[in-house]
């Protein structure tokens, strides 16, 4: 059993089994609950929620969204060493103090959340230029439609980002 340093959220957060919201994930459930196993094998996990402003370039590509911060304090409970931030744009790395954390960890981003599509690809893309390795929890992920999870799951494959089963973890890390 290998435990890591850094674990990367995206969007922990009420919205996502909301079925009001526009980031309301059908297959939340399961994700969380992969996401709560998978935080396991970290030391620490850095949930990056978007919190916007209705002045944020984000929202005039997409609808307005995370107007709040909405944790999920009850299955954040469940995860050791957890840390909160927010974010007004797709990557997590667009939060400065989130960039210096990682990178004063080590040389890997380890990476999962909700949004696959956007804030997920968004984030390994601009790992690729920080870190020697970028690895993402496929089945820790989620998105708003499968087919754009599974899209964004195949750019990142294509590219060179590391898809990983966290189910596996020990044996290929």
């Amino acid at each position: 059993f290998f435990i890591m340093n850094i674990l990367t959220i995206t969007n922990f957060n009420l919205d996502i089994f909301d079925p009001y919201s526009i980031m309301y994930c059908k297959e939340w459930k399961k994700t969380f609950d992969s996401i709560i196993n998978l935080s396991k094998n970290f030391e620490q996990c850095l949930i990056v929620n978007d919190v916007h402003n209705k002045k944020d370039k984000e929202l005039c590509f997409i609808p307005p969204h995370c107007l709040k911060d909405r944790p999920i304090y009850d299955l954040m409970a469940k995860m050791k060493g957890v840390n909160r931030y927010s974010k007004k744009a797709f990557s997590a790395l667009s939060n400065n103090h989130v960039k210096q954390v990682l990178l004063e960890c080590g040389d890997k981003l380890y990476l999962c959340g909700f949004n696959t599509s956007m804030d997920v690809l968004k984030t390994a893309f601009d790992g690729i230029d920080l870190f020697n390795k970028v690895v993402v929890f496929e089945e820790s992920c989620g998105d708003i439609m499968s087919k754009n999870h599974e899209g964004a799951i195949n750019i990142m494959r294509t590219i060179g980002i590391e898809i990983q089963q966290w189910s596996f973890l020990e044996n290929d890390i």
